[in-house]
């Protein structure tokens, strides 16, 4: 057992102000210190100056309490990104316990905290979905690039299991086709779907009254799934969905320190696994994974219609974003770096995708498996904008589109 030497030395400091002799058995074991070494103390024959060992964190302090300067991130985000792989050498290996004694051990995370009480609601399992919206995320790269997007975020109601899915835009489209990748990701659907009124789903008439879209009320009709909004200025009612959006503050970990697009989706892909996987939540007492094993067998199967729905094109005209990149049926296409900003019309089959501006082809595509599909000219447009040079373009450009090939 651990040996409790600041214990038995202010035990012994105690009797020499009171001119008492300790009873170094009883003392023994108290403190799991052997007796003779207690009476060692106490006569001072040795000096017994606690130990001071080196941690791994002790190199990081500085760039630990640099990260947690910015009030968006706490102690959970900071961790998050310390134990990504990415940092090769300089990847921690300690336990969040040790890493959380640690950042409170020298001072490194001072906020003031604010608790608000809400009633708890449970469902059964295979019962409800909790979406919503995380907005306007933005994270700046390492090249300087400002990456706005934002990240639709799904919470089953029983087992707590969560999704991301990055976003560009929040639109009737956006939700449809985040929706049914969250029912494919967990593998079936929930009887249930509650959300709050985001424009994507209401629209508010003359009078004030919510109505849902056309669009989204045969959607669901279709799916078989009931859609549940929240009443108004209650977000607590989907309480455990704003409770799963707090991971998303793991992110700004990596402002000034993400790569590109590519390198964001793959932080996002582990924060799924890793809050469904490795953090026991706070009523379950473990992590949403392993209550999901109960919960998925109620799930509804996906049936040959949904899966067929998956593949439907939503969005046939899109606005081009920052990246330069067009959503076509879940993938990305990229178009010349000038028409970011503009409104392009998408047409696209089994074999090829075409992006048209007004009335001229401006890129055409493979359909391909992809999650994001630059074309070589595009991108390396789109560094030499950025003012590298030639010999950079050419090597950076070769280097982002191999790694495109495995997202």
């Amino acid at each position: 057992m651990k040996k409790d030497y600041a214990l038995a030395m202010r035990k012994i400091a105690i009797c020499k102000e009171i001119n008492v002799k300790p009873n170094f058995t009883a003392l023994s074991r108290e403190t799991n210190i052997n007796r003779h070494t207690l009476s060692d103390m106490y006569h001072e024959k040795r000096d017994f100056k606690p130990r001071q060992r080196k941690s791994q964190l002790d190199d990081l302090k500085e760039e630990i309490r640099d990260v947690l300067k910015d009030p968006a991130i706490g102690v959970a985000s900071a961790f998050f990104y310390f134990t990504d792989e990415q940092r090769e050498e300089k990847q921690i290996t300690c336990t969040y316990s040790n890493f959380l004694k640690f950042v409170q051990r020298n001072n490194l995370n001072v906020k003031e905290k604010n608790h608000i009480a809400h009633f708890r609601y449970e469902t059964e399992p295979g019962e409800q979905l909790q979406v919503d919206w995380v907005e306007s995320i933005s994270l700046n790269t390492i090249l300087g690039e400002i990456i706005t997007f934002n990240l639709f975020s799904a919470t089953l109601g029983y087992s707590r299991m969560h999704y991301f899915e990055y976003s560009i835009s929040r639109t009737n489209e956006d939700f449809m086709r985040c929706l049914l990748h969250t029912f494919k990701y967990f593998g079936g659907k929930t009887k249930k779907v509650l959300t709050d009124n985001m424009p994507a789903v209401v629209h508010i008439d003359e009078k004030g009254n919510r109505i849902i879209h056309q669009e989204i009320a045969q959607f669901f009709k279709d799916l078989g799934v009931e859609l549940k909004l929240c009443n108004p200025f209650t977000p607590q009612t989907k309480g455990k969905c704003e409770t799963s959006n707090k991971f998303v503050k793991r992110l700004y970990s990596y402002n000034n320190k993400v790569k590109d697009e590519l390198d964001l989706f793959r932080i996002i892909y582990r924060l799924n696994t890793t809050i469904n996987t490795k953090y026991a939540n706070q009523l379950l007492g473990v992590p949403p994974c392993m209550f999901f094993k109960n919960e998925k067998e109620l799930l509804t199967e996906l049936s040959e219609l949904d899966y067929e729905t998956l593949q439907t094109n939503y969005a046939f005209s899109s606005k081009v974003p920052q990246t330069g990149l067009i959503n076509y049926k879940g993938r990305q296409y990229s178009v010349d770096s000038r028409f970011i900003g503009k409104h392009v019309k998408i047409i696209g089959d089994d074999e090829k995708v075409s992006i048209f501006y007004n009335t001229v082809l401006i890129a055409t595509h493979k359909v391909s498996k992809q999650k994001i599909n630059y074309l070589p000219e595009h991108y390396s447009k789109f560094l030499k904008d950025k003012g590298l040079s030639d010999e950079d373009v050419e090597k950076y450009s070769s280097e982002a589109l191999e790694r495109f090939k495995y997202i």
